[in-house]
């Protein structure tokens, strides 16, 4: 029933997705060569990942005693680096997309971190607000994973080649 960490948790993503919208149709950037259409300058799926993990970091970090506080934020590094990695590996984007996404994302959650810390001076019990949260992350990740991932990585797949040439025709050309 804390309904004002729900709406900062919900503003921080509904303000982050619209903001990295609105960049995207801004700027103009080049994709690679093996990104679908719709993929582009910042990564949304970066920041949205950098926003959802370090927002909910920032929510539960706070109830945490001391020297305990460190893992939500690192939790929330590690996932936001492998999905960071994964867009790369697959080459949905540039670096540029990625590292603007990540920058993007902590920007905005500390921006919205430190309101949400001015203002809210009520404890929670935190314990199984974060086994549902990871708990569903997780569910979703094996539900979603055997699914969908065939037709994922065809949609990254390199094109064709467009001309295809012998090993003398390379030389001699």
């Amino acid at each position: 029933r804390r309904w004002l960490a729900a709406a900062h948790w919900l503003a921080a993503l509904t303000f982050g997705w619209l903001a990295t919208v609105l960049v995207k149709q801004m700027v103009s950037m080049p994709s690679p060569p093996t990104a679908p259409d719709g993929f582009g300058f910042p990564s949304v799926t970066v920041t949205m990942a950098t926003i959802a993990f370090g927002f909910f970091a920032v929510l539960i970090a706070r109830e945490w005693p001391g020297r305990r506080r460190v893992w939500p934020y690192l939790s929330a590094a590690v996932i936001v680096a492998l999905i960071a990695f994964a867009r790369l590996y697959l080459g949905a984007h540039w670096l540029s997309d990625v590292v603007s996404g990540v920058i993007f994302g902590m920007l905005w959650v500390l921006v919205l971190g430190i309101a949400y810390r001015r203002h809210v001076a009520r404890s929670f019990w935190m314990r199984p607000l974060v086994a549902v949260f990871y708990g569903l992350f997780v569910l979703a990740g094996l539900w979603h994973a055997p699914r969908g991932t065939d037709a994922l990585l065809a949609r990254f797949s390199p094109p064709p080649p467009s001309q295809t040439l012998t090993l003398d025709d390379w030389w001699a050309e």
